[in-house]
C-alpha cells in the first residue's frame, strides 16, 4: 500500500534541500563577486609605493564590485601603510584593500566621467586627484579625499593648469618634496569652434605644501620635441621620468627638481625593455634606486637596479619668454620717464653751468674808449695814475691821489670825501659802460696801517684799459 505520508515528508525534505542549495549558491556567488581578480599578498607587504603604474588586461576590481554600470577600463593605484587604494579612472570612487583582500568602498560619490587621466597619488596620508579630462574639456582642479566626510574636496588656486595624462600631459610626483610636475601642452575645450591648441611642451609644478602652482618659466626645446605626443614614458624612477622622444636615438631621464635632463645608458634601457616585455599584468613602482614590478598573476616581485646609468647632461629645457603684466609695464614706463626727466634736468644744469663758465671766461666787448671819454678832468687824472702804478705792480696811495686831485693842503676829511666821490664816479661810469655790476678800481687797506687805503685797477680789465689809453 502506497504511503502518502512518507511521500509528503520526502517532498518536504527535498524542498528544504533545494532551498538550502539555492541559498548556498547565492551566498557563494555573492562571496565570489566580492573577491579580487588577483592575489595581492606580496604587494601589500611592501607597505608604501609611490608613482605606481598598473599595466593589466584585467582590473583588480570586477564590474560586479564597482557596480558602476560602466565598463571601467583602468584603475589608479596607491599603496600607503599596507592599504591599497584603488580609483577607477574617470570616477571619484575610492576602494581600500587591506590584508584581508576584501575591497571596501570608502567614498559616497556617484558622479563619474569627469577626470580621466588625472594624477592620483598619496601625500602625508591624504589621497589627491589632480587634473583630468571629461565632458569634452580639461581641468586643472586640485582635489583631495576627506576620509571623514567620505567625499572629495577642492583646493582653490590662483591659476588653472588644465591637463590629462595620456592626452595632453605626462606627470611626475616627487613624494619627498610634495611637488607634482606636469609636462603638458595648452589645450582648449573640444566644444569650441576655433579650437587652436598650442603644441609647445611646457613644464609646470604644483606644490602641495604651499598649495600653489609655481612659476616655472621653462619649456622643452621645440627643436627637440614640439608635441607632447612625441614623448613616451618608459619608467618612473626615484628622481624623475625616463622617456623616449621620437626624434632622439637615446632615452632621456628628466630630473624635474633640477630642471635638467640626462642621456640614459642604452644597455640599461635594452635590459629594462626586455624584462618588461616578459610581463603581462603588473604594477610598476620604485624604491630608491630600485625599479619594482609586481606580477599580479604570480603574486611575485621583480627588481631591476637602476644606478650610475645617467650619461652626459642633455639640453632639453629653455626659458620661456613671457610678456610682462600691466603692473610691470606701468613700472617700466614710469622708470623710463623718470630717467628721461632726470636726463633733461641734467642737460639743462650742464648747459647753465657751461653758460656761466663761458660768461666768466669770455672777455666782454667793452667800449673802453667811450668810457674814458665820459670821464671829466679829475676823474681822468686819477684813473691814469692808478693805471700807471698798477701796470708796474704798484698800488696808488692816498698822498698820490691827493696830489693829483689838488687836495693835499685841505683837511683830511675833505680829502677823504673828494677821493671817495671821484673813485665812486669812475666805478659807476664803468659799470654803466659794461652793463654789469663789476667795479674797476679796487680799494684795499694798507698793510702797515689799517686806517689808510691803497687803490689799484682790477687785473681783469687792466691790460685792455691801458691799451685803450695809448
Amino acid at each position: 500500500m502506497f504511503n502518502f505520508d512518507y511521500m509528503k515528508n520526502a517532498i518536504s525534505y527535498f524542498r528544504r534541500v533545494l532551498l538550502i542549495w539555492l541559498l548556498s549558491g547565492i551566498l557563494i556567488n555573492v562571496q565570489a563577486q566580492q573577491t579580487l581578480n588577483y592575489s595581492l599578498g606580496k604587494l601589500l607587504d611592501e607597505r608604501i609605493i609611490s608613482n605606481s603604474l598598473m599595466i593589466s588586461s584585467t582590473n583588480l576590481l570586477t564590474d560586479n564590485i564597482t557596480n558602476s554600470g560602466c565598463n571601467l577600463k583602468s584603475e589608479n593605484v596607491v599603496l600607503s601603510k599596507g592599504i591599497l587604494y584603488l580609483n577607477p579612472s574617470g570616477t571619484g570612487f575610492i576602494y581600500a584593500i587591506d590584508s584581508t583582500k576584501n575591497p571596501k568602498r570608502l567614498d559616497a560619490t556617484c558622479f563619474q566621467g569627469y577626470n580621466f587621466g588625472a594624477s592620483f597619488f598619496s601625500y602625508h596620508d591624504t589621497l589627491y586627484s589632480i587634473g583630468g579630462y571629461g565632458f569634452w574639456n580639461y581641468t586643472g582642479a586640485i582635489r583631495y579625499f576627506d576620509h571623514v566626510a567620505k567625499e572629495w574636496n577642492i583646493i582653490k588656486t590662483e591659476k588653472d593648469v588644465p591637463f590629462a595624462n595620456g592626452i595632453n600631459a605626462i606627470s611626475y610626483f616627487d613624494n619627498e618634496k610634495g611637488q607634482l610636475y606636469i609636462l603638458y601642452s595648452d589645450s582648449n575645450p573640444e566644444y569650441l569652434l576655433n579650437n587652436k591648441n598650442s603644441e609647445k611642451v611646457k613644464i609646470q609644478c604644483f606644490d602641495l605644501n604651499s598649495k600653489k602652482w609655481l612659476d616655472n618659466s621653462l619649456y622643452l626645446d621645440p627643436s627637440i620635441v614640439n608635441n607632447i605626443s612625441k614623448i613616451k614614458t618608459v619608467i618612473t624612477t626615484n628622481e624623475g621620468l625616463i622617456v623616449n622622444i621620437d626624434d632622439l636615438s637615446h632615452s632621456i631621464e628628466i630630473i624635474f627638481n633640477e630642471k635638467k635632463a640626462y642621456e640614459v645608458n642604452d644597455d640599461f634601457i635594452t635590459h629594462l625593455i626586455q624584462e618588461k616585455s616578459k610581463l603581462k599584468n603588473y604594477i610598476s613602482y620604485y624604491r630608491k634606486d630600485t625599479l619594482l614590478f609586481y606580477e599580479l598573476n604570480k603574486d611575485s616581485i621583480i627588481k631591476i637596479y637602476y644606478r650610475n646609468n645617467k650619461k652626459k647632461e642633455f639640453g632639453l629645457f629653455k626659458k620661456e619668454f613671457q610678456l610682462p603684466n600691466y603692473i610691470q609695464v606701468i613700472t617700466i614706463l614710469l622708470f623710463i620717464i623718470l630717467i628721461f626727466i632726470s636726463y633733461i634736468i641734467k642737460v639743462r644744469i650742464i648747459k647753465n653751468k657751461n653758460k656761466i663758465i663761458k660768461n666768466k671766461t669770455e672777455k666782454p666787448n667793452i667800449d673802453f674808449k667811450g668810457f674814458i671819454d665820459s670821464l671829466d678832468y679829475l676823474e681822468s687824472e686819477a684813473l691814469e695814475i692808478i693805471i700807471s702804478n698798477s701796470m708796474n705792480n704798484n698800488k696808488t696811495n692816498v698822498d698820490e691821489l691827493n696830489k693829483v686831485l689838488g687836495t693835499t693842503k685841505r683837511h683830511y676829511k675833505i680829502q677823504n670825501n673828494i677821493r671817495a666821490e671821484i673813485i665812486g664816479l669812475i666805478n659807476k661810469k664803468f659799470i654803466s659802460a659794461i652793463g654789469a655790476n663789476d667795479i674797476l678800481i679796487e680799494r684795499n687797506r694798507t698793510s702797515f696801517d689799517k686806517r689808510f687805503f691803497e687803490y689799484e685797477i682790477s687785473p681783469k680789465y687792466l691790460k685792455r684799459l691801458f691799451a685803450s689809453l695809448k
